[in-house]
């Protein structure tokens, strides 16, 4: 019987057998336990071509759907795959999953190459190109921007990834408004600018009235990170800024895996002289369940309930610490690559025992109408008991698929919600479930908080008891669900264990 590396050789006539005997040499173990001779032998191929100055090269193939896998084999540099990442995104492609493997060091002074190996799953569109073509195009991106790392230039490095071209310092002033312009006047991109000295903003994600959410290159760590950054006028701005501030010094000292991490805040001119407040929180590649639910419709019962303990272990810990989040909804509930869920964007964020701000000023309404509690719609005062409401409306939509209240005017939710006199029936829109978890919501919904659990760590403790009890088994308990795509036939998949 052959083994890995005669299966290669057999398949990989047209490759050197010294490229082969190299690659099998200084590949770690872990690359090896991954990938079959059939996928080595397609990654070798790719080394192959690393000739006659290329940096890098692309091959893609469609796994099914709009989600595609796209292999990378390029020279080993510092800060590639930060630049890897950053081109797909400005390609359009969201990054569900990555993989790099890198050759080990050759021995001390050899003048062998360094080459490195990086598997991609992304979704998105190829924007009416021929797959080879969109292969084609990120293959002259990255050489751009690898040539970039040759050379040492990492910010032209990040910009080469993110654009069809490299600026040069002429071209750049050119684009560089003067100060005192206004930001409207000048169409400024941020994109490029760089935050605390450390945080490239490399895309923008999403925006706000006075908020914007960008995709960031952290040069010290060479990684990936989202930068939120708040901006205004006047006395509004201030009042933003200072509670940014807050928010990144409570979270900042949250140590849970199921909350979001921040890594850093701060302060920075803005075009035009604008001052703004920005907050660094870790880049998590799964998205939001809010898009997961949209995608694919409700988890397997076994995953839901697994997001389900994660989100109240996250929601424990936080109350544990004084903290509120008082806008719990599945877009706020982001996912590792791993499927395992954290808490995101505590911008309503209020210690329980802190005087109120101009966001909580009795009569006022902040949330999400259709998660928020009866209290939060009136504008009474708030307590945990608020945010465990707002979880298990959360996951009533997350189990059936169904919003608890379907009015679709903000008034009409906040009039149902303040006169509902019974929770709404898990089992009335998703009758095969178990009656241990219609009373779990009955009870984490019910419209008078004294009827509600009064904290997370029942609701877990409640959980474990109906779970040892078997009284939460599903008839597809431990099915595989895909990470991205449910359509027939998809391979990509994590387990809902």
């Amino acid at each position: 019987m052959l083994n890995p590396k005669e299966l290669v050789a057999n398949t990989c006539a047209d490759v050197p057998a010294a490229l082969i005997d190299m690659h099998f040499a200084r590949m770690p173990e872990t690359y090896f336990e991954r990938f079959a001779p059939g996928e080595t032998a397609r990654h070798v191929r790719l080394l192959n071509k690393l000739r006659d100055g290329k940096l890098a090269t692309v091959e893609m193939r469609l796994l099914g759907g709009s989600l595609y896998e796209v292999a990378i084999a390029g020279v080993d540099l510092t800060g590639v795959l930060a630049c890897i990442t950053s081109a797909a995104a400005a390609d359009g492609f969201s990054v569900q999953d990555v993989q790099l493997f890198t050759w080990l060091a050759p021995a001390e002074g050899s003048q062998e190459p360094t080459y490195f190996i990086d598997v991609l799953r992304v979704s998105g569109s190829l924007r009416g190109r021929a797959m080879q073509a969109a292969a084609d195009d990120l293959q002259k991106r990255l050489q751009r921007s690898f040539q970039c790392l040759s050379e040492g230039r990492l910010a032209d490095a990040q910009a080469a990834a993110c654009d069809s071209k490299i600026l040069t310092a002429a071209e750049a002033a050119r684009h560089t408004p003067a100060p005192g312009t206004p930001l409207a006047a000048t169409h400024f991109n941020a994109e490029n600018q760089i935050l605390g000295g450390d945080f490239r903003l490399t895309r923008k994600r999403a925006s706000g009235g006075m908020s914007e959410v960008y995709l960031a290159h952290q040069a010290s760590l060479d990684r990936m990170v989202v930068v939120k950054v708040v901006h205004g006028d006047d006395d509004m701005q201030l009042q933003l800024q200072g509670r940014m501030a807050r928010e990144a010094a409570v979270l900042a000292r949250c140590s849970c895996p199921h909350i979001v991490q921040v890594l850093a805040s701060g302060t920075g001119t803005w075009a035009g002289g604008r001052t703004i407040h920005w907050l660094a929180m870790e880049y998590l590649t799964g998205g939001d369940l809010a898009k997961w639910i949209e995608a694919h419709g409700p988890p397997p019962q076994e995953l839901g309930l697994r997001w389900f303990r994660q989100a109240l272990e996250a929601l424990s810990y936080a109350h544990r610490q004084g903290i509120l989040h008082r806008d719990l909804k599945p877009h706020n509930l982001l996912l590792t690559q791993d499927g395992d869920v954290k808490v995101a964007d505590f911008g309503l964020v209020k210690r329980v025992h802190e005087k109120n701000d101009f966001l909580s000023q009795p009569g006022s309404v902040m949330g999400t109408p259709y998660y928020m509690s009866p209290e939060q719609a009136m504008g009474e005062p708030l307590d945990d008991r608020s945010d465990l409401f707002s979880l298990g409306t959360t996951f009533f939509h997350i189990f059936s698929g169904k919003l608890p209240f379907e009015k679709t005017h903000f008034t009409a939710i906040l009039v149902e919600l303040s006169q509902r006199k019974t929770p709404p029936s898990l089992t009335d829109v998703m009758p095969a479930a178990p009656r241990a978890l219609q009373v779990i919501f009955a009870r984490i919904m019910a419209p008078h908080r004294e009827e509600r659990y009064q904290s997370a760590k029942v609701v877990l403790e409640d959980l474990a008891s109906y779970e040892q009890r078997n009284l939460l088994a599903f008839a597809d308990s431990g099915a595989f669900k895909p990470a991205a795509d449910l359509s027939p036939g998809k391979t990509v998949a994590f387990r809902t264990h």
